[in-house]
């Protein structure tokens, strides 16, 4: 699977954790930026922590809790979280997303895939780019309309 993402820009990791997904875009890519948005401080601390195992600029890295999370789209958006936050966040993680870009979901059960799938289909504003299994674990990957 390759997206068509631009040269640079800014990936939304949202529910960052230790920031592995956000972070990784930049260990790929030394023109892209992140901002990291979770609910728990001692994420933002691991988070820091995997910058500097990773040798990571922290201009680079922008932290926000929940209650100041972003209002802008980005190019690329991570969530890595239960499936019951993922159906609350949709309306939000979708227009957090450029249109023609790319939403990608995890944290999710093999058996949960279908229907946090289905749930995010019934926006009229996403369409399905690709679904991926394994063992027992799933992804998707949706693509904002233009």
């Amino acid at each position: 699977m390759s997206l068509n993402l631009p040269l640079e820009g800014v990936v939304l990791d949202y529910g960052s954790g230790s920031g592995i997904l956000g972070l990784s875009v930049l260990i790929m890519n030394s023109h892209w930026k992140a901002t990291m948005v979770d609910i728990d401080p001692e994420a933002h601390r691991n988070c820091i922590q995997n910058m500097e195992l990773n040798k990571i600029d922290s201009s680079r890295v922008e932290m926000k809790l929940l209650d100041k999370r972003p209002s802008s789209p980005f190019p690329l958006v991570f969530a890595n979280i239960l499936q019951n936050i993922l159906h609350d966040e949709r309306d939000y993680l979708i227009s957090m997303t450029l249109p023609g870009h790319y939403l990608i979901l995890s944290g999710l059960l093999k058996s949960q895939l279908d229907e946090t799938c289905d749930f995010y289909l019934k926006s009229s504003e996403v369409v399905l780019f690709n679904k991926e299994v394994l063992n027992d674990w799933g992804c998707l990957v949706l693509r904002r309309k233009s």
